[in-house]
């Protein structure tokens, strides 16, 4: 019998190490582009848009035995055959660890200027790195997850001190709070909406967590709160130390480099920025391998997917998860395609996740009744109705920021997932034997 000892301090470390990484790493400036010294304001959007987005997860692990995650939940809540579209949306996903791979080249870089014409290379041994790392099983990847978050936590907030210390009134005197309107601050929680991601990781080993209905759902939110905490305060520190002009479109690393003593700076760049981004891969690697495996033992995927060795690795859909991450590595896609190609999908497909999980307590009442949050079925669609307004919210300003191509590209890309799923699901190959739910 698998071994369930993951406690809430080790989840909120995954969810929160999930969460602060790339994204933050890599959207700051533009964020500080957008909303320029409210960007503390658009981060506690974003993060708020985000958990409401994610409600659905939150509220239905409370409640219900769900094997493979966000997966299950939405094969309990979506129509039969957009199932798909979520399950191939979560092979798309590890496109982010390409993003992680390649921001953590760069900062490398910074620290190593030889390596500023490899990072290619560099980017590419890193996501191999911390694949293998991922092998020997969840318990091995959280006390490696857990050493990274506590050393990510100091350098985060030595990186929070230095900034506050060196808060200049006069170097954004004359400046609008918000650089441009209320709009670009909407539009700046739309891009940072990606660094709050992450925290629904959790959801996806709760097979490896005992009392994990109790459990997850309390991590969920603490590391919602902890990490949007953290945001908070280093939006903060990014945006009241120099002028809108200089930092504007700049990362976290340049504010650290002016602000910060060499050594700390060093520090910050390794334990900061190099942990934050290594935790992140680290929790989507652990996450996503379930969803994915689950998904093709309900036939979304060809059966060689469901393979796994002696020990219950399912090696298939790992090497298939390596493959997708490190190919804009190779191919030299940009950072932004890459995140649009994620995050446009997964915002339509959640829209119509929200619609369906309106009659979940009916369907399932005497499950729901159980559910360790003790929510009533009315908050629980008061809930949804913010959930739908946040999920559209995000959509509209996801696409609103793209080019048109980019807008196009990606309602193909929507469309093209909702045909394969349909198409799949019609051929008589799906039949969701993955999905155990204690309901009745």
């Amino acid at each position: 019998m698998k071994k369930k000892s993951i406690g809430v301090f080790s989840l909120i470390s995954i969810g929160v190490g999930s969460m602060i990484g790339a994204g933050i790493f890599s959207t700051m400036g533009s964020g500080i582009t957008l909303a320029g010294r409210s960007l503390t304001i658009a981060i506690v959007i974003a993060a708020l848009l985000v958990f409401l987005q994610c409600f659905t997860e939150f509220a239905l692990t409370s409640a219900f035995s769900l094997p493979g995650g966000t997966y299950a939940v939405n094969a309990l809540t979506l129509p039969k055959f957009f199932v798909g579209v979520t399950a191939i949306n979560y092979i798309l996903a590890n496109f982010g660890r390409s993003v992680m791979g390649l921001t953590m080249a760069s900062f490398l870089a910074e620290l190593i200027p030889a390596l500023a014409d490899y990072q290619t290379q560099v980017a590419f041994l890193l996501i191999t790195m911390f694949f293998l790392v991922s092998i020997p099983g969840t318990q091995f990847l959280t006390k490696v997850q857990n050493v990274m978050t506590i050393c990510m936590y100091a350098a985060l907030g030595l990186f929070i001190v230095y900034g506050f210390l060196f808060a200049d009134p006069q170097a954004y005197a004359g400046e609008p709070f918000m650089a441009k309107g209320v709009s670009g601050v909407f539009a700046a929680a739309a891009v940072l909406s990606w660094s709050c991601h992450g925290a629904q990781n959790i959801t996806s080993i709760i097979d490896d967590v005992d009392d994990g209905n109790k459990k997850v759902p309390k991590a969920f939110l603490l590391t919602f709160l902890v990490g949007g905490a953290i945001y908070v305060l280093l939006a903060f520190a990014c945006t009241h130390a120099m002028p809108y002009t200089e930092v504007a479109g700049q990362n976290m690393g340049y504010v650290a480099q002016k602000i910060m003593p060499t050594g700390l700076y060093l520090f910050f760049t390794i334990g900061g920025a190099l942990f934050a981004l290594g935790t992140t891969m680290l929790g989507a690697i652990s996450a996503m391998k379930w969803p994915i495996y689950a998904s093709a033992e309900d036939g979304w995927l060809p059966p060689v997917f469901t393979k796994k060795t002696q020990k219950g690795f399912p090696w298939v859909v790992m090497l298939m998860m390596y493959l997708v991450a490190v190919l804009p590595v190779v191919g030299g896609f940009s950072l932004n395609s890459i995140v649009s190609l994620i995050l446009v999908p997964g915002n339509i497909a959640n829209i119509v996740r929200v619609f369906y999980s309106w009659n979940i307590p009916e369907k399932y009442p005497n499950t729901w009744k159980k559910n360790t949050l003790h929510m009533s079925a009315g908050v629980y669609r008061v809930m949804l109705v913010f959930s739908l307004i946040a999920s559209a919210t995000l959509a509209y300003f996801g696409l609103r920021n793209q080019s048109t191509s980019g807008m196009i590209g990606n309602l193909l890309m929507t469309a093209g997932l909702i045909i394969y799923s349909y198409l799949r699901y019609r051929s008589g190959k799906v039949h969701f034997k993955a999905l155990e739910v204690n309901a009745n």
